[in-house]
């Protein structure tokens, strides 16, 4: 659901072949990620945050972030593994690299985010449906009130189709005040949009 805070984790693997780093040859290149986040998610995560177990930010590796400040745009993020940190890992050696991002509002209107790593992509999808609320004799009615839950529980997914910005406030509170409730407007019908795979209760 667009608000939800998504875990990515990057493998990577030392290798076994004489190129590769090991405790007797070492290695005298750096080795570059490049992990492309798509303008739907947000990066949750400062660069000195981004998490590689027994290593340490600045001397065994470092990270890079170019989002330009505009929603608009997808965040290139470049992670640098140190040779020197590199020389000292056994070979064929898994190494995960950790970091957070949120599901934003171009998520509504594009329907998913990526996230692209060396060549890697995965796609994170949002839903929406629409209902149309009618008398008995088919014509609209305004001012029907209805509450979205999830299979959690959780009430009030609700995100505005126009909504310029999409935060944890505007998908759980909300539009038609703080009952929960929203309501049909004249032509009968409410849009639900940014939602993720899932059962629903309306």
């Amino acid at each position: 659901t667009v608000g939800d805070k998504f875990n990515f984790k990057i493998t990577v693997n030392t290798g076994t072949n004489t190129h590769a780093p090991s405790t007797a040859t070492g290695r005298d290149t750096d080795f570059v990620i490049t992990d492309t986040l798509g303008k739907g998610f947000t990066l949750a995560t400062e660069a000195a945050d981004f998490a590689i177990a027994d290593w340490t930010y600045g001397t065994d590796y470092t990270v890079t972030i170019d989002d330009a400040d505009d929603s608009t745009k997808d965040t290139t993020i470049t992670i640098t593994l140190k040779a020197s940190k590199l020389a000292t890992v056994v070979q064929n050696t898994d190494i995960d690299i950790t970091y957070d991002a949120v599901l934003n509002e171009n998520a509504i209107t594009t329907g998913s985010a990526t996230n692209s790593a060396n060549d890697q992509t995965t796609t994170t999808y949002t839903y929406e449906f629409e209902i149309l609320k009618v008398d008995s004799g088919n014509t609209a009615l305004e001012g029907v009130k209805f509450t979205l839950t999830n299979q959690a529980g959780d009430e009030y997914y609700f995100v505005p189709s126009d909504a310029s910005s999409v935060d944890e406030d505007v998908m759980k509170a909300l539009a038609e005040g703080q009952d929960g409730k929203i309501e049909t407007g004249e032509d009968g019908k409410i849009k639900f949009s940014g939602l993720a795979a899932g059962t629903y209760t309306l």
